[in-house]
């Protein structure tokens, strides 16, 4: 039975959902798990390093962020009404703990995530607040503002994997964001060709004047010159952040989520480096990594 068929982002932002008296806990996990195995973006659910006891866990976090992100995604839906309706879900998580009347199958199978691994609601709050900024997209001013992001957006999903894995102290919490705000800029820097075609750049403001540079009309403007010069500063201020993180791998005990940590660090790694190689043609053309070449630099190159 495709259980998927009938999802809808308006009913699922709330705890209740009407005419819908065949929940239950395994229902909720399968369904949550049908979005995840749709999707697999963003989020290792897909990956064959997660331990079969924990992958329904995965799965009801990762339906939960496919739904917010789904929100601030969808073309039909008015900016005003996306906020509504994002707000809407972050107040269900607000209550998601103490309410005994969740007929909503992604928050019925996130209580029980949340309970089972005492998880804090604050990573999932700013998972929302992350996606608000992304329907209000407001180039960033300075490098704060992007870290701001960052720590909404992409430090939030490494802070749950490590509680997930039983593996979150304070140190590993620190490495953590450190890798996953890196992973968000290298991101930033590897989309720069197709956010400028929808009219955004996350380089921030403070940087492009400090170059002489304007973005305008979904282009840089400036001294090609000057772009090279801005491009070097960037990749050298996210290499800074990355490489710092690196050492997590040496921390962590689960050798499951140690040989995860080391794939992305160097699927991270292997598209910085491809993104640097394009030096200014990075604003006309997205890199991308293939498998093969992810296999090929898992044997070569050794980070554990």
């Amino acid at each position: 039975m495709n259980i998927y068929q009938n999802y809808n982002i308006t009913e699922l932002s709330n705890l209740f959902i009407e005419n819908r008296n065949y929940i239950n806990l395994e229902y909720s996990y399968e369904y949550c798990e049908q979005i995840a195995k749709k999707h697999y973006e963003n989020f290792p659910v897909g990956s064959i390093l997660v331990p079969q006891k924990l992958r329904k866990y995965f799965y009801s976090i990762y339906a939960f962020s496919r739904l917010a992100d789904d929100i601030a995604d969808e073309d039909i839906i008015e900016e005003n009404q996306k906020l509504s309706i994002l707000i809407q879900l972050e107040n269900s998580i607000y209550h998601i703990i103490n309410s005994n009347n969740i007929n909503n199958p992604i928050l019925l199978a996130l209580k029980d995530t949340i309970n089972t691994f005492e998880i804090p609601i604050e990573p999932l709050i700013d998972l929302i607040q992350a996606f608000k900024k992304d329907v209000q997209f407001q180039p960033p001013n300075t490098w704060s503002d992007v870290i701001s992001y960052c720590n909404q957006s992409a430090n939030p999903v490494g802070e749950l994997i490590l509680r997930l894995f039983g593996e979150y102290d304070k140190e590993n919490k620190i490495l953590s964001d450190r890798i996953c705000t890196g992973l968000q800029l290298i991101n930033f820097w590897q989309d720069l060709s197709q956010d400028f075609q929808i009219g955004r750049c996350y380089i921030p403001i403070e940087i492009l004047e400090k170059y002489k540079l304007k973005f305008e009309d979904n282009c840089l403007i400036g001294e090609i010159e000057n772009v090279n010069k801005l491009l070097n500063e960037i990749y050298d201020y996210t290499k800074n952040i990355f490489d710092n993180g690196k050492s997590i791998t040496k921390n962590i005990k689960n050798s499951r989520l140690k040989l995860e940590l080391a794939a992305i660090i160097i699927g991270g790694t292997t598209i910085f480096a491809k993104i640097k190689k394009l030096e200014n043609k990075i604003l006309k053309i997205r890199p991308k990594i293939t498998k093969f070449e992810l296999i090929l630099k898992l044997f070569k190159i050794n980070i554990l």
